[in-house]
């Protein structure tokens, strides 16, 4: 495990939720009851999955984000802390409810989620501002889609004025001005969200290579396509776009697998890893995490992650 006195800070800004799932044989059609569901209550949003993942992943790791004055926030507090995630930035909104998720779990790993931000949505650029000279202080910044557009928006602006080094997940999809990703140095997409970014369908490895080339045009320099149980499509300025394949694993709960991907592709960036070794580390987090129920609760440890890549031999 990293010295986390003296290695690299990764900030995350994002959301924080409480997740309340149920497991079902099936996912339910509009207008449809199905009975037979097993109920849980565990933490996500986000941003706060990334941010547990990467200090799960050895990271020195700290999150910007809102949650309410209630019980629900004092609980996400509690387990952030809990993980080693440094929870100084994270406001208590007086009204505003903590941020909660929905989310149906089928047999075969796939999901649905319904998202009330309430406190997410209390995330200004205000808040940014305040925090600028420790985002200027910081080795990387992490940002996702569930906090204001407004707020993202900006924090790419300070990305360009300070030259912040930015990890962008742009999920859930939200088109984004070439001028703004263009100061991003990690974009990261599943297949969705690489389609609405670059305007063509993504389904498999050719079309993520089409999207990614397009992405490339707007001065990204480093574009991960997620394609799920086919890997990750890598593209890098200059041109460069190869394939790192996924790890074989029983998939039982998907829900954060992204999330999981970003923060330990983090820090595995500040470390300094080449973005190839970078990306299978990553992969092998998500490929874990996979294996386990909830989101933040199935972020693997460091040691759990090396032991993996060890014993895969990819």
């Amino acid at each position: 495990m990293p010295d986390l006195s003296t290695s690299p800070r990764v900030i995350v800004v994002g959301s924080a939720n409480v997740d309340l799932c149920m497991n079902l044989p099936s996912l339910p059609a509009p207008g449809e009851t199905l009975g037979g569901g097993i109920f849980r209550q565990t933490f996500g949003g986000k941003g706060a999955n990334s941010a547990v993942a990467a200090a799960q992943a050895g990271g020195n790791v700290a999150l910007i984000g809102c949650v309410g004055r209630d019980a629900n926030g004092a609980e996400m507090i509690a387990n952030l802390r809990a993980k080693k995630v440094d929870t100084a930035f994270i406001e208590e909104h007086p009204s505003a409810p903590t941020g909660v998720a929905f989310i149906f779990i089928d047999d075969h790993a796939q999901n649905m989620i319904g998202v009330a931000a309430g406190a997410n949505d209390e995330v200004h650029a205000s808040r940014l501002n305040a925090l600028r000279e420790q985002l200027r202080q910081t080795s990387l910044i992490v940002i996702q889609n569930e906090v204001p557009e407004k707020t993202v928006e900006h924090l790419l602006n300070l990305a360009r004025e300070d030259h912040l080094r930015v990890l962008y997940n742009c999920a859930p999809a939200r088109e984004v001005s070439p001028q703004l990703l263009a100061v991003v140095e990690w974009l990261v997409l599943n297949e969705s969200e690489a389609a609405v970014i670059s305007g063509c369908p993504v389904a498999n490895f050719s079309e993520a290579e089409i999207a990614a080339r397009i992405l490339l045009g707007h001065g990204i320099k480093n574009i991960l396509i997620t394609l799920g149980a086919d890997g990750v499509c890598v593209a890098q300025s200059g041109g460069h776009i190869f394939h790192v394949p996924a790890y074989k694993v029983k998939a039982v709960d998907t829900v954060g697998a992204g999330d999981t991907f970003c923060g330990a592709l983090a820090v595995a960036c500040v470390e300094g890893r080449e973005l190839a070794d970078a990306v299978r580390f990553a992969s092998a987090a998500a490929a874990l995490s996979v294996t386990r129920a909830g989101a933040q609760n199935a972020a693997p440890r460091r040691e759990e992650i090396e032991a993996f890549l060890q014993a895969s031999g990819i």
